[in-house]
């Protein structure tokens, strides 16, 4: 879900970024650079959407448990603090695209909790955690 809504991002972008020339800041370097950035997103999105195809087809059980968790945990941190970093600046200067921000900020800190709790669900070997069965060595 979270990769389909950076995807459709990437599309607004795309869209922006095609516009006509901006006669403002650098001009055409900040189109291209939109532009670059775009394909980044476009190609990390399937990137992971064939690995996750691949991996369903394969079966093969989910492995790295515990930096994935540690990649959750700090991904939740760091969310919090940046949300609650842009909240507190987004009232002070009363910028709502800043505040939508924020809360965009904690919901991320929401999905990666939703993935640690499902790593910890593999990791104690409940099925129903992970959509690929995970084997008993």
């Amino acid at each position: 879900m979270r990769r389909r809504s950076r995807a459709s991002r990437g599309r607004d972008l795309w869209c922006h970024a095609s516009r006509a020339p901006a006669t403002y800041g650098y001009g055409r370097a900040e189109d291209l650079a939109g532009i670059l950035i775009v394909a980044a997103i476009w190609g990390s999105a399937v990137l992971a959407g064939i690995q996750s195809f691949e991996k369903l087809l394969s079966g093969r059980g989910t492995s790295h448990l515990t930096l994935g968790m540690v990649a959750a945990v700090i991904g939740i941190v760091g969310n919090q603090l940046v949300a609650r970093y842009k909240m507190r600046v987004g009232r002070a200067i009363k910028s709502a695209p800043l505040i939508v921000d924020a809360r965009h900020s904690r919901l991320d800190a929401i999905a990666s909790f939703g993935a640690l709790i499902g790593l910890i669900g593999v990791a104690l070997r409940m099925t129903a955690s992970s959509v690929v069965w995970v084997t008993s060595p």
